[in-house]
């Protein structure tokens, strides 16, 4: 009997336009799980097949894998899901061929050699697990490296797996992308790494990341291209980073933007999200959850190097805690403007007063209406803003304030 979770026939699966690839390739796991195909025919698969590395001669799991690797056509569906232990991956694997799936063992460890990278070469491509007892374990300067400059990739998927460094390996960064473009990256945990664990660079927009843990880094995502639209991260947890979101185009520009769907930001060192340089029209945060403890920040708008140009940032239906900092901090310089509206943000702390948040410099417009910052005592605070000169900062408190 095969399993649903097995093959993955979900609703998120195959809806859009990539779904009819994804319900394809569904069907041909299927097809493959249902009549197993003899060891003397692995030999004779052609593209489009089910490739599986279980039946791959070999003493050993990593043996299988590399042949499995090396039978890869195009469009392949790699089939590594019966193979057991560490899987070692000793030289770099690129996936060229549009429409080529790799498919993860659970309980296992992918472990690629140190400066061994995944290459995400062409469109379509989709990596996958079962859980995260499925993990990808990175060697020094090893990475998943989506696109690059002057080809860009489409409807990429890495889905449903731990990615973390090697044991005893200083890895920096898990996943580049450049030039890649609506994509989804879902249900992976990508932790322990030095750098910024996803980095983002030109050309990446209409990426959907969803249900994600992005955890004990130092940065989780570093934003540091231009073109980088119609971004959604949607649910999920971010926490305990130095910096879970940086925000650093210098001259590059983004467009709606936007983080929701209860994303849970916790104990983000210095901030869950740094906004410093670069061109922003409408980044929207919004049903978020946030705990904060000890000089933390939700967001802090701190520029830095090249001009911030940021026309709205809006946060709405919030929940923070914070133990002694006003959550939300905007600071300009006079070659940066910064427009920022914050509503329905509840903020419970342990001090007798804190304002929701602090405003500084003559270029900084900041609003917040329909808030209110309750102690531990239930004693709610008379001052939502602390305005250190700023151009505009007006506030409406919520009705039980009033």
């Amino acid at each position: 009997m095969i399993a649903i979770s097995q093959i993955s026939l979900t609703a998120r699966n195959v809806a859009g336009p990539q779904g009819p690839i994804r319900l394809a390739h569904s069907l041909l796991v299927v097809l493959a799980m249902c009549f197993a195909v003899p060891t003397a025919l692995a030999s004779e698969l052609t593209t489009g097949s089910v490739i599986n590395c279980g039946l791959m001669a070999g003493p050993d799991s990593s043996a299988k894998f590399d042949t499995c690797l090396s039978r890869m056509k195009a469009g392949s569906i790699i089939d590594a899901r019966s193979l057991s232990g560490t899987i070692t991956v000793t030289h770099s694997l690129v996936l060229n061929t549009a429409g080529t799936v790799l498919l993860l063992p659970a309980r296992s460890t992918v472990l690629l050699a140190d400066g061994v990278a995944i290459d995400i070469a062409a469109s379509y491509i989709h990596i996958e697990g079962i859980d995260q007892t499925t993990v990808l374990a990175l060697g020094t300067g090893s990475a998943i490296r989506v696109g690059s400059a002057g080809a860009p990739v489409f409807g990429w998927e890495i889905s449903r797996m731990a990615i973390q460094p090697a044991p005893g390996r200083h890895t920096a960064t898990a996943i580049f992308l450049n030039n890649g473009r609506e994509g989804i990256l879902d249900f992976v945990k990508v932790s322990g790494f030095w750098g910024a664990a996803i980095d983002v660079g030109d050309n990446c927009w209409s990426n959907r990341f969803i249900e994600n843990h992005i955890v004990e880094n130092d940065i989780g995502f570093n934003f540091h291209g231009d073109n980088l639209n119609a971004w959604n991260v949607r649910g999920g947890i971010v926490a305990s980073n130095r910096i879970g979101m940086n925000f650093d185009l210098g001259n590059g520009k983004l467009q709606g933007f936007s983080i929701s769907d209860g994303v849970q930001m916790e104990a983000n060192k210095n901030a869950a999200i740094r906004l410093q340089s670069g061109v922003m029209l409408g980044i929207f945060l919004s049903d978020v959850y946030c705990e904060l403890f000890k000089t933390q920040r939700l967001v802090a708008v701190n520029p830095s190097g090249s001009p911030l140009r940021l026309s709205l940032l809006s946060i709405v239906n919030a929940y923070v805690f914070s133990d002694d900092t006003p959550p939300v901090t905007i600071t300009t310089r006079q070659i940066d403007n910064a427009n920022v509206n914050v509503s329905n943000l509840l903020l419970r702390h342990s001090h007798h007063q804190m304002p929701v948040a602090e405003a500084f410099g003559a270029n900084t417009s900041l609003t917040v209406y329909e808030s209110m910052s309750v102690s531990a005592g239930n004693e709610f605070s008379s001052t939502l803003i602390s305005n250190h000169g700023a151009h505009c900062a007006t506030m409406h408190q919520a009705a039980a304030e009033r």
